[in-house]
């Protein structure tokens, strides 16, 4: 949020009566320190809207038929090392073109 909007909000909630604020300053030597801020939460209580039952929910009325087999969506398996050597391979290559240096053993 820029400074300005925090401003602008900031004004907006003293002028609704929401919030009340006060500049502090040290007694010891004048300097400035934080600034004390008041909520004003009756107010912001009695604003608060009525609960609303809206019926069932949409989400809860939705289902999905069992899941069928899909062999192309299905990640490779950890047993199979080709899968992984290729994959570690063609990251290699890439590692190679931006560094100049070599791979991983047994990827050429």
């Amino acid at each position: 949020m820029k400074m300005t909007a925090a401003k602008s909000n900031k004004q907006r909630l003293i002028g609704r009566g929401l919030l009340a604020s006060a500049e502090r300053y040290s007694p010891k030597n004048g300097a400035r320190i934080a600034d004390l801020y008041r909520v004003n939460l009756d107010l912001l209580a009695s604003m608060k809207r009525t609960r609303t039952d809206y019926g069932p929910a949409v989400v809860e009325e939705l289902s999905f038929s069992s899941p069928q087999q899909n062999s192309s969506s299905d990640p490779p398996s950890d047993s199979d090392p080709a899968s992984r050597s290729g994959a570690r391979c063609a990251r290699s290559w890439t590692f190679r073109r931006r560094t100049g240096r070599s791979g991983p053993p047994g990827c050429a």
